[in-house]
């Protein structure tokens, strides 16, 4: 069984290509979003980890939800999110996988765009109500948020496929990416603070 703790160790593997590749995130075209570092735990409004970028006035802070379901469980998520004071120009990276209620990953992102452009005529249903169960610091915290996909799972998964492609570009042996991608969800499973 896949556990929470399993999956936002891939998640950080994920992030380790990312930086060895030197490669920008693309979850916000505006930004430098490359990441440099992760460090996990640290206690914010993202909780799970918080990502250090290049564009450094910036700063990411990700909560790593494996199979998210539901509108009960997103609202424990948001609720945990607003309890901490977000900081400007941070953004907060719901993480979730595609086990997650499709609507979490599908219709929420754009929604949650509209929301941020105060364009209300397009949400949809099940964003709307989501939003009139939250109180209004709560709706104010979920202005920072964005949903991003990472199937990381399995090395058959679309986002861990990646990670494995990636790292046979970067390492002197191309076969030995399999491991090496192992070996960074192991490391990212055992090292408390994560830096690389």
């Amino acid at each position: 069984m896949f556990t929470g703790a399993d999956y936002q160790a891939a998640v950080v593997a994920w992030l380790y290509v990312h930086i060895l590749r030197e490669q920008r995130l693309n979850w916000f075209p505006l930004l430098n979003d490359r990441p440099t570092a992760v460090a996990a735990e640290v206690g914010g409004p993202g909780d799970d980890l918080r990502i250090h970028i290049a564009q450094t006035t910036h700063s990411v802070e990700l909560q790593a939800k494996h199979g998210l379901t539901g509108a009960a469980e997103l609202r424990k998520a948001i609720t945990r999110i607003a309890a901490s004071k977000i900081p400007d120009e941070t953004h907060i990276v719901l993480a979730v996988n595609r086990s997650s209620s499709a609507w979490i990953y599908q219709l929420l992102p754009d929604d949650l765009d509209r929301l941020r452009q105060s364009r209300k005529d397009a949400i949809r249903q099940e964003s709307r109500d989501l939003f009139a169960s939250l109180t209004e610091g709560q709706r104010a915290a979920l202005s920072a948020v964005h949903v991003k996909v990472l199937d990381v799972d399995d090395p058959e998964d679309p986002e861990a496929k990646w990670g494995i492609s990636a790292l046979q570009q970067v390492l002197e042996d191309e076969h030995q990416a399999d491991i090496a991608w192992r070996l960074l969800r192991t490391c990212a499973r055992i090292t408390p603070f994560n830096r690389l």
